[in-house]
């Protein structure tokens, strides 16, 4: 006999689901209070917290469920990469080089993935109900929300709060930069190298190495012409 899917299953497999189940609230709680502990905590220079332990709390939101030990891999102190983390059970972290300022916020966090040297600048906001993956030495700029959240626009059916939602992935790949205030929603893809307007709202996917803006969002130019930038 096949199990019925949970509602978290159906959640991060772009399935219809509902969001009000235990688990479900349980793990946004969870994520909600990990995020005042890092907005709060760890960006408040009075209390003097470490890189160290910054780090730990930004783990606490992005992978959490896990104790987290700071390990130095050896390079100079101050050099990127020079810290890692592991978790109680051997598992080294896959988040490298990154920095978030705060205040920032998520759903649920184990969603979210950062490539190396990713730099989100304060007050962003993601709804990974869905996976969102932001690729290597991208910038988010200030205010920048990634929604990968979804309603059914038929009123009947999303019935306020007490209907079903769905989600889809967003993927930000490699040496992107969106400008302050950019809106992204679920389901696309900004390819490689691309420059997203500041107040854009992506509503489509982007081609790699272009500069797109507006709401929608349109391509305005490419950014290299017979492989010279414009």
């Amino acid at each position: 006999m096949i199990r019925p899917r949970s509602e978290k299953e159906k959640m991060v497999n772009s399935e219809l689901y509902h969001a009000n189940t235990p688990e479900l609230i349980a793990e946004r709680e969870a994520c909600k209070a990990a995020c005042w502990r890092y907005n709060n905590v760890a960006s408040n220079p009075n209390f003097g917290i470490s890189e160290a332990e910054k780090g730990r709390l930004l783990l606490d939101i992005i992978r959490p469920g896990n104790k987290w030990e700071v390990v130095n891999t050896g390079a100079a102190p101050g050099t990127p990469g020079g810290l890692t983390y592991v978790s109680e059970n051997g598992f080294t972290s896959d988040i490298i080089d990154v920095t978030v300022d705060a205040p920032f916020t998520c759903s649920y966090g184990y969603n979210i993935r950062l490539g190396k040297n990713v730099y989100i600048e304060f007050g962003c906001t993601i709804l990974d109900s869905c996976s969102v993956t932001i690729k290597a030495r991208t910038i988010l700029s200030p205010g920048v929300s990634i929604y990968s959240a979804t309603h059914p626009i038929d009123p009947r059916k999303r019935n306020g709060s007490r209907g079903p939602e769905m989600a889809k992935p967003v993927l930000i790949e490699e040496d992107c930069w969106l400008g302050g205030n950019v809106i992204v929603l679920g389901g696309i893809t900004i390819g490689k190298g691309s420059v997203v307007g500041a107040g854009s709202v992506v509503t489509r996917d982007v081609p790699p190495f272009t500069v797109v803006a507006g709401n929608p969002a349109r391509v305005i130019r490419g950014i290299y012409q017979n492989g010279v930038d414009m």
